[in-house]
């Protein structure tokens, strides 16, 4: 992830084009289409929800984990996807990270440890 530009730096791979129509992504999605961010799924850690391959439309209007969901995040090291939840206890805040395979643990942090890129709005996968 490139901090200065905000972009995520992918593989020099090719993947066939995506080609949703604006009115779809703004009746079905109801977010703008310049928020979306397009991303390939690396490992099983969110599997059975997300499996290898899977490409998820992130929407970058929303990297606050409130309500928890599904995001697309940088950890300082590499671009995960996960569950994640912002918790607050008295005046501490943290982050809980939950992959849905259970071979995976569960982990916490501080939201200052995390670059939440957005929210996974929509799954596209074989079948």
């Amino acid at each position: 992830y490139d901090q200065h530009s905000g972009r995520i730096i992918t593989k020099n791979e090719t993947y066939p084009p995506y080609l949703l129509s604006n009115a779809w992504i703004e009746s079905n999605l109801r977010i703008r289409p310049a928020d979306i961010r397009l991303f390939r799924v690396p490992s099983n850690e969110m599997s059975p929800t997300l499996e290898i391959g899977d490409t998820v439309l992130i929407d970058i209007s929303q990297p606050t984990p409130a309500p928890p969901g599904i995001f697309l995040f940088f950890d300082g090291e590499s671009v995960s996807i996960r569950r994640l939840e912002s918790i607050r206890s008295g005046k501490k805040r943290y982050v809980r990270i939950m992959p849905d395979n259970s071979a995976y643990t569960p982990a916490e942090c501080t939201p200052d440890d995390l670059l939440v890129i957005g929210r996974a709005v929509w799954v596209s996968h074989a079948i």
